[in-house]
């Protein structure tokens, strides 16, 4: 989701932001009903995990890693394979 900037024309920013907070609730509970959504955010949690903010891979001490993460021989390549195990998430793949 991304910021919402809101200006009050008139007086009608609270009703406005009674309003949103409704929607969020509303939209918050849908996805903690959906088992598709709560797999997706599982695996943005183990991906969390492997990546940093800015979208390069953290170092994982294999003693600190609650996840096993398989890294190939190459550094440009991470076996992330493992989050998507027993998911019904597709995500595409450079290979098809």
């Amino acid at each position: 989701m991304r910021p919402v900037v809101m200006i009050d024309y008139g007086g009608i920013l609270p009703q406005l932001q009674d309003q949103l907070s409704s929607l969020l609730q509303h939209l918050i509970t849908e996805i903690e009903k959906s088992e598709l959504a709560m797999q997706f955010v599982s695996i943005q949690k183990i991906f969390s995990t492997v990546f940093s903010s800015n979208g390069e891979a953290k170092l994982v001490d294999d003693a600190d890693s609650s996840a096993p993460c398989f890294h190939s021989s190459s550094t440009e390549c991470i076996d992330l394979s493992y989050c998507m195990e027993n998911t019904d998430i597709l995500v595409p793949t450079l290979n098809g």
